[in-house]
C-alpha cells in the first residue's frame, strides 16, 4: 500500500496510528507475522518521518468460541496474536513491543520537536521526493454517496442526483421543482 503511505506522507502527518489484524494467529503466519508488522511500521516511521502507534488485536478463547458457533470449527485461526508498540521516527521502540493475548496499555512520551532532526536524514515529502522526476496525485474528491453527504454535498452533487433518479427514488422534474 505504498500509494496510501505516500498520500499520508504528503499530508505531513506527525503521528501515525496503525491497526493490524492478528496475523500471527493464522496458520502459516505464526513465525513471521510480528516481524512483518514491526518492519512495515518501522519503515513507515522512518520514511514518513512520523511517530507510529500501532496495535494488533489478539484472539482469545471467547473469540474462538464465537467463531466456532457462528462460522464453524476453525482450522486456520488459533488463539494468540497481539503486538503493540510506539515507534520513534528513527525506528527505535519508545514502548513495547508488547505481544500476547493479554490486554496491556503501552505508553510513551512523544516530542514532536524531534521530527526536524529526522527530516535532515529522510524527507519523503521534500527534496527526496524528487518532484522533478516523479509525480504523485491523490484524488480527494468524494467518490461515494456517504462521502458526498459528509462533504456537505458540494462536490459530486450531479452524481448523487443521477443515482437517485436511476434508483427511481425521484424524477428529474421533482428535482427541478426542489
Amino acid at each position: 500500500m505504498n500509494g496510501a503511505r505516500q498520500a499520508l506522507i504528503e499530508d505531513a502527518q506527525h503521528l501515525h496510528a496503525g491497526a493490524w489484524p492478528a496475523l500471527s494467529t493464522m496458520s502459516g503466519f505464526e513465525a513471521g507475522a510480528d516481524s512483518q508488522i514491526e518492519a512495515l511500521m518501522k519503515a513507515h516511521a522512518l520514511t514518513g518521518q512520523v511517530f507510529v502507534i500501532c496495535a494488533s488485536n489478539y484472539v482469545d478463547e471467547t473469540c474462538m468460541q464465537w467463531m466456532s458457533s457462528n462460522l464453524g470449527a476453525q482450522e486456520l485461526v488459533k488463539r494468540g496474536g497481539g503486538w503493540s508498540a510506539i515507534i520513534h521516527p528513527f525506528c527505535v521502540f519508545l514502548a513495547g513491543p508488547h505481544t500476547g493475548e493479554r490486554e496491556r496499555l503501552v505508553t510513551a512520551e512523544i516530542d514532536l520537536a524531534q521530527l526536524a532532526a529526522v527530516k535532515v536524514w529522510v524527507d519523503a515529502a521534500g527534496h527526496y521526493k524528487r518532484p522533478e522526476v516523479l509525480s504523485f496525485g491523490v484524488d480527494r474528491r468524494p467518490l461515494w454517496d456517504d462521502d458526498m453527504r459528509l462533504s456537505g454535498g458540494s462536490a459530486g452533487r450531479e452524481d448523487v442526483v443521477e443515482k437517485v433518479v436511476e434508483n427511481g427514488e425521484v424524477s428529474r422534474q421533482e428535482i427541478r421543482k426542489a
